[in-house]
């Protein structure tokens, strides 16, 4: 089950990255949860929800964002998220859209020197809590979660899924089954001995400036 999820999931991403099928409908718009995060700090966080049409259950993904806010100043849920919400709705996913910024009042840190949110020490606290509310959903098969992340949230989606985590929250596993990372920052893996037991998939651009695919 988990390895067909996994395909299925690697495969839609990297169709959906070509472009290779366009945007589906969407029924209703995202509902607004909240939840606390594992981490120490407690923090209240909110996420967007979307979903296919009937009871399910359905398999989930959960999204998180880059080093800037997922949400526009308008409070509406950035381009780049919705139609990304948009496309795997339509290809079946539950959606759950994770904000790990504004509940602790930051709307971007990508131009801080020291960061006050990372990647791979922080977020990971977010994603396993954002991984227990879609576990407790009746419309979601508990067994059949994956996650993605762009640049921050790429880095959050490598550190989820390592060994290392999974026994710093004490898990038996890493409760999500496959894992997207949109050019993460692996700064923090230079040296480290980086091991996970799910597929994972990274999707890097020749050419970036910001994170380079080295």
């Amino acid at each position: 089950m988990s390895g067909s999820l996994a395909r299925h999931l690697i495969g839609t991403a990297s169709a959906l990255a070509l472009a290779l099928f366009g945007a589906a409908e969407v029924r209703a718009a995202p509902e607004s949860v909240s939840f606390a995060s594992l981490h120490r700090d407690g923090t209240t966080l909110k996420a967007w929800l979307e979903k296919p049409e009937g009871a399910g259950p359905f398999p989930a993904i959960a999204l998180f964002h880059t080093c800037d806010s997922p949400v526009t100043s308008r409070g509406t849920i950035a381009s780049r998220e919705a139609s990304w919400m948009k496309r795997l709705v339509g290809a079946g996913y539950v959606v759950l859209l994770v904000d790990s910024f504004n509940p602790r009042g930051y709307r971007s840190i990508c131009n801080m020197l020291n960061r006050p949110i990372t990647g791979e020490d922080d977020r990971p606290y977010d994603a396993y809590a954002a991984l227990g509310w879609l576990r407790r959903q009746p419309f979601v098969s508990a067994d059949r979660i994956g996650m993605m992340g762009w640049s921050h949230g790429g880095t959050t989606a490598l550190a989820t899924v390592s060994r290392e985590m999974t026994e710093k929250v004490g898990w038996k596993d890493a409760g999500f089954v496959t894992a997207v990372a949109f050019y993460p920052g692996c700064a923090y893996l230079s040296g480290t001995d980086f091991r996970t037991s799910v597929p994972v998939l990274m999707q890097l651009a020749e050419l970036d400036d910001w994170t380079p695919a080295r």
